[in-house]
């Protein structure tokens, strides 16, 4: 609920049929789901990842889980010195263009 004098809040409506703790329960049985993306993308998928994450507000299980998996595509990205150079200049704001 919105405070009349509070600027920062937002009424959130979120639609009715959202996944329930047992959709989530039968999520994490399923099995891994393999990805096949070229390096490039994986290049693309990486620096929006390093740039989500250092959103303040982006904390919790989620942003871990999404950490190891960038952490997973820099390690086969980074081939080389400049391309180590690149993706660790993702994970620094100082670099944001």
């Amino acid at each position: 609920m919105k405070d009349a004098d509070d600027k920062t809040s937002v009424d959130v409506i979120l639609p009715p049929d959202l996944p329930s703790s047992n959709d989530y329960y039968e999520l994490r049985r399923q099995s891994d789901i393999q990805l096949v993306i070229s390096p490039m993308d994986a290049l693309c998928l990486l620096g929006t990842i390093q740039l989500a994450l250092r959103h303040p507000k982006n904390i919790g299980p989620s942003s871990k889980v999404a950490r190891e998996f960038a952490k997973r595509l820099e390690e086969r990205i980074a081939i080389n010195d400049r391309w180590k150079n690149l993706c660790a200049m993702g994970w620094d704001s100082q670099f944001d263009l």
